[in-house]
């Protein structure tokens, strides 16, 4: 049996089933008018495709012309598909936070501010330990590699 042999016919109208929630199958345009329902901080920047076009018929019966509910993006696909463009910002946004966690402060170890940016600094390595976004093998050289290059 093929995944589309799987999908049942749209609940509310009968029409070729998309996608499958709970025990009711969605054609695109019904699985669209659900999804809008949605508030759009319940995809958190991790959008999904809703219908904003006609069928796409040249692609197979199921695609149709998507709109993300959270970046705008669109492309000819499955309604309900997560957004690649929202999926890779979100991987893009966390390796930049960590090179920002990562970067020591650029600072003079003249400046009357140095100490205080440099507790800053670790403190903000530690969360970034705890959390499991930094190893602590690297946030400790990285550390230790600042402190003896500023003294």
């Amino acid at each position: 049996m093929t995944a589309d042999a799987q999908v049942s016919a749209c609940h509310e109208c009968g029409g070729r089933g998309v996608k499958n929630l709970g025990t009711r199958g969605y054609c695109s345009a019904h699985l669209s008018d659900l999804y809008a329902r949605f508030d759009k901080a319940v995809f958190q920047n991790r959008g999904i495709g809703l219908q904003d076009g006609p069928l796409r018929l040249d692609w197979g019966d199921r695609y149709s012309e998507l709109r993300c509910c959270a970046c705008k993006a669109m492309w000819v696909g499955i309604s309900g598909e997560k957004c690649w463009w929202c999926s890779r910002s979100h991987s893009i946004m966390i390796e930049y936070q960590i090179e920002l966690v990562l970067r020591p402060p650029d600072i003079s170890r003249d400046d009357a501010r140095f100490d205080t940016a440099m507790k800053a600094w670790a403190h903000r390595l530690a969360n970034a330990v705890k959390a499991g976004v930094v190893d602590e093998k690297r946030a400790v050289a990285l550390w230790q590699h600042e402190v003896s290059r500023a003294a």
